[in-house]
């Protein structure tokens, strides 16, 4: 499914070929997660983003995009456990924008990839040590500023259904996991198009 996603995205990259009018956009964004799922203890540090419009039909333009970000641990669960860890994550996404005047309001759909690096530690010992990767459908709304025409603010939603599939070792048993986790992202950046 990811080599068909990247492939697909990478065909569509490949139409600026085509195109007399290139559109490229760059982003740099804090993701702040909400809500109170698996990814709880984490603080968002850096959201980057690469975009690309490559039809333009009136007011909307279409395009495909990829961002890229890192989360960090910051403190436990409580006292006796500590939590320790780092995701990152991958959404390539097509979208479709609406050029209001300096505001461009966005709806994008894609698939995100997280990997994860997580150790739990209990009374000073460890009993988990893991990194995983997993990946889920990914929709986001955003809306940008145009501050002039090249430079811009955004902010943006990203809702994603990430499907956790893993095995963990814990007391000697081997156990599987399999769960639907909501990940929902606020991101608030600048940006330059070019």
């Amino acid at each position: 499914m990811t080599k068909k996603l990247l492939l697909g995205l990478l065909l569509l990259l490949s139409l600026q070929a085509i195109s007399q009018d290139k559109n490229w956009g760059v982003e740099a964004n804090y993701p702040i997660l909400l809500g109170d799922d698996y990814l709880q203890d984490y603080n968002g540090l850096l959201d980057l983003g690469l975009n690309y419009r490559f039809i333009s039909l009136g007011v909307f333009d279409i395009g495909v995009g990829i961002n890229g970000g890192i989360f960090r641990n910051v403190n436990g669960r409580n006292s006796n456990i500590k939590i320790v860890g780092e995701a990152f994550y991958l959404q390539p996404r097509v979208f479709t924008e609406l050029k209001l005047m300096r505001f461009r309001p966005s709806l994008g759909v894609g698939y995100s990839i997280w990997n994860s690096g997580v150790e739990v530690e209990e009374n000073g010992e460890i009993i988990s040590d893991n990194s995983d990767s997993n990946g889920g459908l990914n929709l986001n709304l955003g809306i940008s500023y145009d501050i002039t025409k090249r430079f811009f603010v955004k902010a943006q939603y990203d809702f994603t259904r990430l499907n956790i599939r893993d095995t963990f070792e814990q007391g000697g048993e081997a156990f599987d996991v399999e769960i639907n986790e909501n990940v929902d992202i606020i991101k608030l950046g600048v940006g330059f198009r070019f």
